[in-house]
């Protein structure tokens, strides 16, 4: 019951940290993700990674917001969901074949994001991550190198 307490009581709060300012951020970043896929799967094909990464985006910067709130604002909570990030992002990479306008994209919007929060140390876990995150992604479509995407990819 005092878990259940406590619960409610840091969801209600109205002052948050790291975790609020980065909501905002989080929805585009994910909205671009979504558009781009979108892009990619009417000049490709559609195939069931780019669904399941779409269905990841559209959930994924909800659910940190709602777990950071519930975890009363933890800077740890944040930092991690920083570094998840930029798991996504490699994975992103790696299922859009490594497009070069979107990949140094996500690339510089998730490690200068990990670098001004914590520095060196959390960019480097996030180099890491996108490491990972394109490799998890070989799993669920070879690794291809086509930077020649649409136009309209390059464009947006």
């Amino acid at each position: 019951m005092q878990l259940l307490q406590s619960l409610i009581h840091n969801f209600k709060q109205t002052s948050f940290g790291i975790g609020r300012a980065y909501y905002p951020l989080r929805i585009l970043g994910y909205a671009y993700g979504i558009l781009l896929l979108v892009l990619q799967g009417n000049s490709r094909g559609f195939d069931s990674n780019i669904h399941l990464l779409i269905g990841v985006f559209l959930i994924y910067p909800h659910v940190c917001f709602l777990v950071y709130k519930l975890s009363g604002s933890s800077r740890f909570v944040e930092l991690s969901f920083l570094i998840v990030d930029t798991f996504w992002a490699g994975m992103f990479i790696g299922i859009m074949s490594f497009a070069v306008f979107p990949t140094i994209m996500y690339i510089v919007m998730t490690w200068t994001g990990n670098m001004g929060v914590r520095g060196v140390r959390q960019c480097l876990y996030g180099i890491v991550a996108t490491i990972v995150g394109i490799g998890v992604s070989s799993f669920l479509k070879p690794i291809t190198f086509e930077p020649d995407s649409s136009l309209l990819i390059e464009l947006i």
